[in-house]
Parts: structure tokens; sequence; C-alpha cells
């Protein structure tokens, strides 16, 4: 988490005069986030659900039904929060920066 705050802060240091001087910066900033948080969030997809496929067969299959039935939503919910959330971030640092 500490890595991916200073991501989104150095982003915002590097490129400040791109995300204030072009009418598009938020939408450069936001696109930024979310390609950051789209590569995350598949991470740690693969993350958990390989953390079930290690289980004993008995209760890997109770946990991937439970996985597979509730964790799209889950998943989707914490991208969005996650592009709002570091989006805000970058800006707020290249307003600092600049």
């Amino acid at each position: 988490m500490l890595i991916e705050h200073l991501i989104h802060i150095g982003a915002g240091l590097l490129w400040a005069n791109v995300f204030f001087t072009s009418g598009d910066g938020i939408i450069i900033a936001y696109t930024l986030a979310a390609i950051t948080q789209a590569i995350d969030i598949i991470r740690m997809y693969f993350f958990h659900k390989n953390i079930i496929l290690s289980q004993p067969p008995d209760v890997r299959e109770k946990q991937l039904k439970i996985f597979y039935d509730g964790r799209f939503y889950k998943f989707s919910q914490v991208y969005i929060l996650k592009v709002l959330w570091y989006g805000s971030v970058i800006l707020i640092t290249a307003h600092f920066a600049k």
C-alpha cells in the first residue's frame, strides 16, 4: 500500500505540469490511476485464488464457491474506490508540486 502511494505521488511530482496545463489533466490522472489499479486488482484476484487452490480438496470446493459467488462485486467496488483515491492523490500532489 505504501508502494502504491509512492508511485502515485511520484507521478504527481514528475508530471505536475501535464496534469494542470492541459485541459485533459484530470482525465489523464484518473486514467493513470485506473491502469495501475487494474494491474493491482488482477494481482489480488490471483493471489486470493492461489491461496484457495492450495487448501485441501474438501475445503477447496466450499471456498471456491464462496469466492466466485461474491468476489466479483467486492473486487469491482474496491477497484472504483482505489481509482478515485489514487487519482486524487496524483492531483493533490501535482497541485502542491506546481
